[in-house]
C-alpha cells in the first residue's frame, strides 16, 4: 500500500501552510486520503500533490472558494470558460494589484544599521490597510500613528487605538542586522500611502536615537520616533483563548453590510451552524459558511465590523470567536499576513 504523508509532510512537499491545507479540507476542495478517527490527524496520499499544486494555482489567482470548487469539478472546456470569467471580472482592477518590484538595490552598509528596503506598493498597501486603527494623536498620544518593526524575514505593521488591532506583514527587499522598532506618525502615514504608488524605491532606517527616516527615490525625510508608550500587541495576540472559526466569502460580508443600517452602534453576529447572521435594528442579512462549535452570540461596534472588512486581503475571509465578550478575530483566509483584532461589545441595554 501506498505510504500516506502526515499533513506536515504532505504541506512540506506541496508548499503550502498547515492552515491552509485545513481551510482546503474544510471547504471540500482538498480533503485528505485518511482522517484519524482517534485523534483527528490528517493524512495524504503522494498522489494528491498534484492536485494541490493546481488549488494553489488557482488561488494565488485569488479565485474565490466557490469558484475554485467549481473549476474542480469541470471539464476542461468549462475549465477554460471559468478562467476567462475570472480573469474578466479582475480587468478593471488589474492596475491596483499589480506590483513593482526594483530588483537593483544600492549596497548598504549593513553593520547594526537599522534598515529595511521593502516594494513601495507592499508598503503603501500595508499602511492604506491598517491605518482605520491609528487612534486619534490628540486623544491617545502613544498609539497616534503606525507601528512598525523588523522581524526575522519581515517588516510587520501594526496600528491600535485600543478598541481594535490591526497588523500586516510583508516581507522585505533587504534589512540590516539591527532591529527596526519604532513609530510612523499619522500625518505621514497618509503621505505615503498616496506618495509611494509611483516611486522606484523606499527604505525605512532608524538612527541612534530612535527617528525614523524613509528614503524615497533618493529624497530621505523623518517620519517617525521611537513609539515610546506603544503597547505590547504580541502579549495581546499570544494571549488570546483558542476559538473556534467560520469562513466566508468577503463579497458575501460585504453585500450582507450593505443590506443594513450604517454607522449602528450594536452590531449582533449570530454564530451559527452553517452560516454567519449579522442583525442590528431588528434587519438581518446572513452570510454562508461553516461554524464548526456551539451557537455563540456576540455584538460588536458595526463601524468597526465594517472598517475591519473593508480593509481585509482576498477574496475570503476567516472569523475566530471564543466567547461573547472575548475580542474575535478577522483574517485572510489563506496567506494569513493581515489579521485585525476587534473588542466586543456589551448588548444594548446590558446592565
Amino acid at each position: 500500500m501506498e505510504r500516506l504523508l502526515t499533513i506536515g509532510e504532505f504541506a512540506q512537499r506541496c508548499g503550502l501552510s498547515r492552515s491552509a491545507l485545513r481551510f482546503y479540507d474544510q471547504n471540500d476542495l482538498l480533503r485528505p486520503q485518511l482522517v484519524d478517527e482517534q485523534t483527528g490527524y490528517r493524512y495524504y496520499a503522494i498522489g494528491q500533490v498534484k492536485q494541490a499544486a493546481l488549488v494553489r494555482r488557482l488561488r494565488a489567482a485569488e479565485m474565490p472558494v466557490g469558484i475554485v470548487r467549481r473549476y474542480l469539478a469541470a471539464d476542461a472546456d468549462e475549465r477554460r470558460a471559468v478562467l476567462d470569467g475570472h480573469l474578466e471580472s479582475f480587468r478593471e482592477r488589474a492596475s491596483a494589484v499589480q506590483t513593482a518590484v526594483d530588483d537593483l538595490r544600492d549596497d548598504l552598509d549593513a553593520g547594526d544599521a537599522r534598515w529595511c528596503a521593502v516594494a513601495p506598493a507592499r508598503l503603501a498597501e500595508a499602511c492604506e490597510r491598517v491605518r482605520f486603527a491609528i487612534a486619534d494623536p490628540a486623544v491617545r498620544a502613544e498609539l497616534g500613528g503606525v507601528w512598525v518593526e523588523t522581524r526575522e524575514d519581515s517588516l510587520r505593521v501594526v496600528a491600535t487605538d485600543s478598541y481594535r488591532l490591526a497588523v500586516r506583514d510583508l516581507v522585505p527587499e533587504r534589512t540590516g542586522s539591527g532591529g527596526l522598532r519604532g513609530m510612523i506618525d499619522a500625518r505621514h502615514v497618509g503621505a505615503l500611502c498616496s506618495g509611494l504608488g509611483s516611486a522606484g524605491t523606499v527604505t525605512l532606517d532608524q538612527d541612534a536615537a530612535g527617528i525614523v527616516s524613509a528614503t524615497i527615490d533618493g529624497h530621505r525625510e523623518a517620519i517617525g520616533h521611537l513609539g515610546e508608550g506603544f503597547p505590547d500587541y504580541e502579549r495581546i495576540l499570544t494571549g488570546l483563548p483558542a476559538g473556534d472559526r467560520i469562513a466566508v466569502g468577503r463579497e458575501a460580508i460585504t453585500q450582507a453590510l450593505m443590506q443594513l443600517p450604517t454607522g449602528a452602534t450594536h452590531l449582533r453576529l449570530d454564530f451559527e451552524p452553517g452560516r454567519l447572521v449579522l442583525t442590528t435594528e431588528d434587519r438581518e442579512a446572513t452570510v454562508a459558511g461553516s461554524w464548526p462549535g456551539p451557537a455563540l452570540r456576540m455584538f460588536v461596534d458595526g463601524r468597526f465590523f465594517a472598517e475591519a472588512v473593508e480593509a481585509m486581503v482576498g477574496p475570503d475571509l476567516v472569523l475566530e470567536a471564543s466567547g461573547p465578550l472575548q475580542p474575535f478575530t478577522l483574517r485572510s483566509a489563506d496567506t494569513g499576513t493581515f489579521s485585525v483584532l476587534t473588542m466586543p461589545i456589551r448588548p444594548p441595554n446590558a446592565g
